[in-house]
């Protein structure tokens, strides 16, 4: 059995697409544009390659990879698009407010709020904080972790493809 990324809607007669079917997109998007650029590919490849591992043998040090990963995927893909350099997410993020490539500030604030976490939750990106720590990780942080960086990595690339 197969589940489709669409559905029929009968009144009126409409294909539409289901929520998987959306980020299956977004996910091509954000392979397609890391395909033009080597960092953007091995920091890819990097995510790929955690996210499978925490796939077949969860764990608190596997899920941290894959948050940790899709952290820097998401951080490479706002500096690309920010024509940035290496290690600068918060100035490639103040360049991408500065020049309205987000629809508000609010929402730029969700790639500085996923990123704190990962900054500060212990032995993600750093030491990090253990008084931040309300409870140990669950597999659904790690999905929804994931989901939240490669959304904005590929909402960055949407963004840089509108101007071009």
């Amino acid at each position: 059995r197969h589940t489709l990324p669409y559905r029929l809607d009968h009144a009126p007669l409409k294909l539409m697409p289901l929520l998987h079917g959306e980020v299956d997109d977004l996910y091509r998007g954000l392979r397609a544009r890391a395909a033009t650029d080597a960092r953007l590919q091995e920091a890819l490849a990097a995510f790929e390659n955690a996210w499978d591992r925490q796939s077949v043998d969860w764990s608190q040090i596997n899920a941290k990879e894959a948050i940790r990963t899709a952290s820097l995927l998401a951080e490479n893909m706002l500096v690309s698009a920010s024509n940035g350099r290496d290690n600068e997410f918060s100035r490639a993020l103040t360049r991408m407010r500065n020049g309205n490539r987000f629809p508000s500030n609010d929402f730029a604030n969700i790639f500085d709020r996923a990123y704190t976490f990962a900054n500060n939750y212990p032995n993600i990106r750093h030491p990090g904080d253990a008084a931040c720590v309300k409870r140990d990780l669950r597999k659904e942080d790690a999905v929804l972790s994931a989901l939240v960086f490669i959304g904005l990595s590929a909402c960055v690339h949407d963004l840089c493809g509108e101007e071009a």
